[in-house]
């Protein structure tokens, strides 16, 4: 199964929170937090409020035209936004996928066959994304920009009663956060009853990372571990025999429950990015080292 974030957008990704979209300007690291939670394996969504098309206030063709000039910015050198939903309605309408009712969320997970459990809800509104991330069974992450120290102060009785996983600067120190969960997650659970095969996926330019990082698998958290070896020819590989050396690998996903990538500083080569995707394919648990 897959996992996604699901962003709000004013407030959040860019623009000020209860502005009209058509004011909406990106944060400046807005893109690379879409970037680094692509890289790791997240599928990202814009999930928005736009109430004004419902009030007569804000055309379906301008709201169109503003999330256009969005998409252009944000998907100018690969697909950082796999979609864009937005509610068009008025409380009074009573919809059921309005922020914070979950209906736009439920529609995510049966298209894109996510698992909620893995899913974050990122945003500046309490009310809204706090509550929603709740009323999906996903966890939600506050943002301090946009409305966010609002939400945490004179509107904080408006989500009383709910608390957010994370509450962060902005939506780059979002990311990391929940990356970093992750990785800890990963890193200090290991089964007594039944030891579970994890392959090790990474450039061996990283090869004593890569060797560390088995290491701690292994002797601290009892992983079987599957890992690149390096070759030791005093020459450089034939096509053929790295061709050879990918199948290999592959079969060692093949083998696993889970493969672990060692990314340092981010990096991620051609073949661990078909790695990436040849295990994401087998349905395999994914993590990143960074």
């Amino acid at each position: 199964m897959n996992k996604a974030l699901f962003w709000d957008l004013q407030g959040t990704l860019g623009g000020e929170a209860v502005a009209s979209i058509e004011l909406f300007e990106p944060y400046p690291f807005s893109k690379e937090a879409l970037t680094l939670a692509k890289n790791n394996g997240y599928i990202n969504i814009v999930i928005t409020n736009q109430s004004r098309i419902g009030k007569g206030t804000l055309s379906w063709e301008t709201y169109e035209q503003a999330i256009s000039r969005i998409k252009a910015y944000f998907n100018a050198e690969e697909i950082l936004i796999e979609e864009f939903f937005c509610c068009p309605h008025t409380h009074g309408d009573q919809c059921e996928c309005k922020k914070p009712k979950p209906g736009l969320i439920r529609l995510c997970v049966e298209k894109y066959n996510l698992n909620i459990k893995d899913c974050f809800v990122i945003g500046d509104m309490g009310k809204n994304e706090i509550v929603m991330a709740h009323n999906a069974g996903c966890k939600g992450v506050l943002v301090l920009t946009g409305g966010g120290k609002g939400s945490l102060g004179e509107f904080r009785h408006t989500w009383a009663g709910y608390e957010a996983h994370f509450i962060v600067a902005n939506a780059l120190e979002a990311v990391k956060c929940i990356l970093n969960e992750n990785n800890h997650e990963f890193m200090t659970k290991g089964s007594k009853t039944m030891r579970k095969i994890v392959t090790i996926c990474g450039s061996l330019r990283f090869i004593h990372k890569i060797q560390e990082t088995a290491e701690i698998l292994e002797l601290k958290n009892e992983w079987v571990v599957l890992a690149p070896i390096p070759h030791t020819l005093d020459k450089e590989l034939t096509d053929q025999e790295k061709a050879l050396l990918g199948d290999i690998h592959k079969a060692k996903i093949d083998l696993s429950d889970a493969i672990f990538v060692v990314n340092v500083d981010g990096y991620l080569g051609e073949a661990v990015r078909e790695e990436i995707a040849y295990a994401k394919n087998k349905g395999k648990e994914i993590y990143f080292l960074e």
